[in-house]
This record gives C-alpha cells, structure tokens and sequence, in this order.
C-alpha cells in the first residue's frame, strides 16, 4: 500500500488532471477525483483492484500502466483508449512514470487528461464511428477473430467477413479501415442486398451521360472509394452477371463506366462480408466460387452471441452506459436477475438484438433502479376475441393467412436478408422465395 495522508489526499482532489496509481502487483492505490469523473467510477470500485479487473484491453501488454512496471520505461503523451469494466469507452491523453524506493519499482503512476468527446467527433466528422478499440469482449473466439482483424489491417488483400445477422461485420470492417494504411481515405460501405436490380451496375461502377435515358455522369462506389476502402455486406445477393463484373474489376483494378468505353484506373481495397454458410451460398450458386477466392484471400469467422456468452453481462452494460448517458437517466446498473436471464437466452439476432432489448428497458424504466430487463415474448399480447358464426371462413384460408403474416415478421426482422430468414423458418431459400412472390410479400 502506498499511505497517502490527509493533506496529500486533498491535494491530489484538487487537481484537474486525472491521477491513477498502481503498486508493483497491478492493484490500484490512489485515485483521485478527476479520474473518477473521466472514467465513471468511484474510487471505492477502483481502489486495492487489479487494473486487469477494472480496464478492458485486448492485451496486458496495451496497459501503458503495466508496461511501466515492467520495462521501467516513461510514456509522455500517449492517447490510450479503453473499457471500463462498466462497459464505457474512454480514450486519455497520458504521461506515465514507473517510481523507484531503493532502486526498486515499487508502482507506476498515471496523469490523464480525458478527450474522449474530441476523439469521438474527430471519428464522426469522417463518418466513422468504430475502430479496435470500440470492439468489446473478451471470449476467446471473439478476441480470435479481432486479432485475425487486426492482422488483417495491416495488409492490402480482400478481406471475406462472415457471421450471422448482427454479429457486428460492419463493425469489424470499419476497424479493419480505421486500423490500415488507408484510414485517412474513405470507407463506403454498400449492403448489396439494398441495391435495385435495375441501377445496380450504374452504382458500383457509375454511369456517362446518355447511357440510358436520364442518365449523367456519375461515379461508381469504385471510384468514391478510390484510395481507401470499399465495403460490400451481403454480397452473394449481387446478380451472378453483376459479381463477374466486380471480379474482372478487382483482378484488373480498373472500372468502366456504364456506356463509356473509358476504364479508370482504381485503387481500392476490398472487404466483403456474407451473412449465411458459405459453402450453401457456393452449392446453390448464390455467391460464384471464383469471386469468393477473390475476396477471401483473408477470412474473418464472428463468432454468434451465443457462442460467447460471457460477453454477455460485459455488453450488456456497456449499452446500459450508452443509452441512460444518450436520454440523460440515471439507472446504475442492470439487476442480476435479468442478467441470468440473458445469458441463457440464445440471441438469434445477436448482439444487434441484445443492444435493442437494453434500450426498450432503458426507454420504459423508472429513474434510480437497476435495470430489468425482459426477453422477447415474456409478456404475450392477449388473445384475440373468438370470432363470431358469420366471421368464419375456410381453414386453408385462415392457415395461409397466418403463414403470410409469419413470413413477413420474419423477413423484416432479418431486414430482408432471405438466406437467414429461411434459415429460422427452417426452409430451403429457394421455397422461401416462392412463398414471397406467392404472398406478394414486401420487405
């Protein structure tokens, strides 16, 4: 223990610059007031804890505070960003000294000024939001998968992410962007899926004036992205035609405007992601073979929720934190209850569906409380009135009504995505699509 006296104590209160101390072991030792404010905690959570226990990094070794300890060096000026275990992400400016009695580190001390908000609007004035250090767990497979990422950043080679629906691929590819020799060129990110049939070639790869009625000169998603990064999601739902252009552009790294005899010369890279099981997008030629060894020169797996469930308790807080500081609440934890509870729910929308049930809590619940939270269909709508003689109608009428309105709950819940609706209804792609023209279905 480090004794700091009464007098000291005050003094170090008093300072507008965040003051954290460690012994020789990790374990916190001071902290002062200003910390407390820039990182949400109170000294009582922080103080006699291993700063492994209290921070998140994706190694001991990204510790500026252990390093210290370790190699007895001095940091000055050194932006670190980092979790709380709360869930916060807070980024400092710091200078780190290791101290020495008798020639013997015994701790290091840390002095940090928080730009946590500058750095935040610096990210959304590029119309980036996410980087590595906004990726949060610590399951094994998880942090595989990061480190694969982060390896990957490195490099200029494509880049195929895969994962089910809201396992956070976006996420992952603009990390990848923020974390390369590209980050100060430009991310354009595309879900194939969202393009129409008809202007789809015009907006991958632009238009010249009189191509087509209306048309003008316009540029491509290629040449928008040209010197940084283009991210395309859900690629396999590209028109088989489409994706043998896109693959002639990435072999050659020149595009051709629709109508023009001009190539442009691009300089891109790529990062695609699919949402369903690649080998059934290569069997049913979704996603043609020779594009997918195109872009899958680096393949980055993530992991389901429920695959890392103890991740669970440390997103769930983390979107508690989120959301109470974006309505302006005060609601200091989540109850251990709902937390039990969500960590044997199995979370077919994944971490995009864990955050959406923390904010309907947060937007329902009373002020000064923990949190509960409650699973999707804990509280059933009542049942409907039993119909009268002259409001009966046929059953296979009745049953295809019913089908109809499933269909739709589950398409829009997936955003339109077929091939992860028909893998929770349980059904071949190619049968759910019937049923859509069938049913006249819009999504």
């Amino acid at each position: 223990m480090f004794p700091v006296s009464q007098p000291w104590q005050n003094l170090l209160n008093s300072l507008d610059t965040g003051v954290h101390m460690i012994d020789a072991d990790g374990r916190s030792q001071v902290y002062n007031q200003k910390m407390s404010r820039i990182e949400g905690m109170d000294p009582g959570e922080v103080v006699s804890r291993h700063l492994l226990d209290i921070f998140q990094f994706a190694s001991s070794t990204e510790s500026r505070l252990l390093q210290a300890i370790h190699s007895g060096k001095t940091f000055t000026g050194m932006q670190q960003t980092y979790h709380t275990f709360k869930g916060d992400r807070i980024t400092t400016i710091n200078d780190i000294f290791p101290l020495y009695e008798n020639d013997v580190c015994i701790g290091a001390v840390e002095l940090a000024r928080d730009i946590t908000s500058l750095e935040r609007m610096s990210r959304e004035r590029r119309g980036l939001r996410w980087t590595f250090q906004d990726l949060i767990g610590q399951a094994p497979a998880f942090v595989e998968s990061v480190h694969r990422a982060e390896r990957a950043a490195l490099s200029q080679s494509p880049v195929l992410i895969t994962g089910e629906t809201g396992t956070g691929k976006e996420l992952i590819a603009q990390s990848i962007h923020q974390g390369s020799p590209r980050a100060g060129g430009p991310f354009i990110a595309q879900n194939c899926a969202a393009l129409p049939a008809s202007l789809s070639e015009q907006l991958l790869f632009g238009s010249v004036k009189g191509a087509f009625t209306d048309a003008a000169d316009q540029p491509g998603l290629f040449e928008q992205a040209d010197q940084g990064t283009l991210f395309l999601d859900e690629l396999h739902t590209l028109p088989p035609a489409l994706q043998a252009k896109l693959l002639r552009v990435l072999e050659e790294k020149r595009v051709r405007r629709l109508g023009s005899t001009k190539e442009t010369a691009v300089d891109v890279r790529i990062l695609a992601a699919v949402g369903g099981e690649v080998e059934e997008l290569l069997f049913s030629g979704a996603l043609r073979r020779d594009l997918y060894h195109r872009v899958s020169v680096v393949d980055i797996h993530l992991p389901s929720l429920r695959e890392r469930k103890e991740d669970i308790p440390l997103l769930a807080g983390h979107f508690l934190s989120y959301y109470t500081h974006l309505f302006h609440l005060d609601i200091p934890s989540i109850t251990q209850t709902s937390i039990h509870r969500l960590t044997r729910y199995d979370f077919p929308g994944n971490v995009r569906e864990l955050e959406h049930l923390i904010e309907g809590a947060v937007n329902l619940a009373p002020e000064g409380r923990p949190l509960e939270v409650a699973l999707p269909g804990s509280h059933p709508p009542p049942l409907p009135p039993v119909p009268q003689k002259d409001e009966f109608s046929p059953l296979s009428e009745r049953m295809e009504e019913a089908e109809k309105q499933y269909l739709q709950q589950v398409l829009t819940y997936h955003g339109g995505n077929i091939s992860a609706s028909a893998r929770t209804l349980g059904i071949k792609r190619q049968s759910l699509q019937y049923r859509i023209h069938k049913y006249d279905l819009r999504f």
